[in-house]
């Protein structure tokens, strides 16, 4: 079925950590954006706002991040990140069980552990990266909004054969971000994606975690 292109692509959609030197050319950009702005919001707020970085800028957030991670400056991001509980950890954890395991690093093995935060900051080397942030003044309410803006973005972002991995650590740092992106203070820094063509036979690539079976999430009466 014609209809079934997007389904395709996203049930073998994963986060991809190694991609091919190529940039994504502007024409798919801007079709990739215009249509995640289409985006349902309450009241039409549309709260969304994003910026698209690629090699010189890249560089210079990784430079200022590690070096303040070095400095021992804790993340100190915009939205709250609470502690993992119940199920949430347990996902969680085994997620790390599988990385760790899938790149041979032991759990008291500090020195690659580290490796692996700075690879988060270089954007694990992908040519181009998005930063999804929200206007001044933004509500609980809206930042739902944002997840359905961030949602249709990888969608469409997949469609064109693109690999992605939305990256917390990107803001860990936000007043830097603000910063080297040219923002104003009082907008909130919500994710970083990093993005471009996969490459398909790096190692890292095969780490496909397991998915909730749709019985267990999906109920009908």
């Amino acid at each position: 079925m014609e209809n079934d292109f997007l389904y395709k692509n996203m049930i073998k959609r994963h986060s991809i950590r190694a991609f091919l030197p190529k940039n994504v050319e502007e024409e798919i950009i801007h079709k990739i954006l215009e249509a995640s702005l289409r985006a349902p919001s309450a009241k039409n707020t549309q709260p969304w706002r994003i910026v698209h970085v690629r090699k010189d800028t890249m560089e210079k957030i990784t430079q200022r991040y590690i070096e303040a991670f070095q400095s021992g400056l804790q993340p100190n991001h915009d939205m709250e990140i609470a502690p993992y509980e119940g199920s949430f950890r347990k996902n969680a954890v085994e997620l790390g069980k599988m990385f760790y395991g899938l790149l041979g690093i032991g759990r008291e093995d500090k020195e690659k552990k580290l490796e692996v935060v700075y690879q988060n900051y270089r954007f694990w080397n992908a040519p181009e990266a998005f930063f999804l942030y929200s206007l001044k003044g933004i509500r609980e309410n809206e930042i739902f909004d944002l997840g359905i803006f961030a949602g249709v973005l990888l969608a469409m972002m997949e469609s064109y054969g693109l690999g992605t991995i939305f990256q917390a650590s990107l803001v860990d740092y936000p007043a830097i971000l603000r910063e080297v992106l040219g923002l104003e203070e009082g907008v909130r820094m919500i994710t970083g994606i990093s993005f471009g063509y996969p490459d398909l036979d790096a190692k890292i690539n095969t780490l496909i975690p397991p998915r909730y079976s749709l019985e267990e999430v999906y109920k009908k009466l």
